[in-house]
């Protein structure tokens, strides 16, 4: 029995997990960044701008591979 996907499947499914990933790295960083003691709303900042860093990335490459098509 042959699995046939998309690419368009796939790239749905990438941005699927990549919006997974942004929450539990913004909740990663923001459980590490308590631990070392600093403000909370400092926190929240680095947090922000460290996880839209890897969330766009991970965009532009899904409009990398639609573009391809």
């Amino acid at each position: 029995m042959e699995h046939n996907i998309s690419i368009t499947e796939l790239i749905s499914l990438e941005l699927y997990l990549g919006s997974i990933s942004f929450i539990i790295g913004t909740l990663f960083f923001i459980m590490i960044l308590q631990k070392l003691r600093l403000k909370k709303n400092k926190n929240i900042v680095i947090c922000y701008f460290a996880n839209y860093i890897f969330y766009n990335n991970n965009i532009y490459y899904s409009y990398y591979l639609e573009s391809t098509l």
